[in-house]
């Protein structure tokens, strides 16, 4: 309980920065349109999920493809040229 409260605002900074990178690149044409807050909680979410899922239980070849994956994730958020 004591620290669900900093928790809380790491983790909120953390979508709103996400969210504002992903507005600022739809604004220039960077990505496709998508939803800001969606693309934020994906990622926040994984890499979360990732830090326990790979570091904790020692699987790092998943942790690589995971992370390999969400570069194709990102990828597929660009805007066509």
């Amino acid at each position: 309980e004591t620290l669900r409260g900093p928790l809380e605002q790491l983790e909120g900074n953390t979508l709103d920065h996400l969210a504002e990178i992903v507005a600022d690149g739809l604004a220039d044409g960077t990505f496709r349109e998508v939803d800001p807050d969606g693309v934020a909680a994906l990622l926040l979410a994984a890499g979360n999920g990732s830090t326990g899922f790979y570091l904790a239980l020692g699987l790092d070849e998943a942790g690589q493809a995971l992370h390999d994956q969400i570069d194709v994730y990102v990828d597929s958020l660009l805007a066509e040229e």
